[in-house]
């Protein structure tokens, strides 16, 4: 197990930190400002249901096996839980590192398996 570890993490990597070569005051220095109000706001149950009804009902279901179909479905069930989630991410109080995660699955390809190489990556997301 520390062999593929060591060699899957080699090649996909790790955590990068991003930087900016540049100010962005400065990219938008003399122009004129913008009411901020609407875009900091928190999110609406408006906006809530509108973006649960435009997903696509018939994609695949996340881990817990709910397609995007049930949310619009049972939207009055589950808006309690879906605008705690928002306005905890709108608060900032969500580890967005979980949220994003995907689940890396090894496939033989064949039927000797002998080296890390003779395996192939499914990336399994939501």
């Amino acid at each position: 197990m520390t062999t593929l570890t060591a060699y899957y993490s080699d090649i996909l990597g790790g955590e990068v930190a991003t930087t900016w070569g540049f100010d962005i005051n400065q990219i938008y220095d003399g122009r004129e400002h913008v009411d901020q109000g609407p875009l900091l706001a928190p999110f609406t149950e408006v906006e809530a249901r509108c973006a649960v009804r435009a997903m696509c009902a018939y994609s695949a279901p996340g881990p817990n096996g709910v397609g995007p179909g049930l949310y619009a479905t049972a939207w009055t069930a589950v808006k309690p839980a879906i605008m705690r989630f928002i306005n905890a991410f709108h608060n900032e109080e969500v580890y967005l590192q979980r949220i994003n995660r995907a689940l890396i699955v090894l496939i033989p390809k064949s039927q000797t398996v002998v080296t890390p190489s003779t395996f192939r990556l499914v990336s399994l997301q939501n």
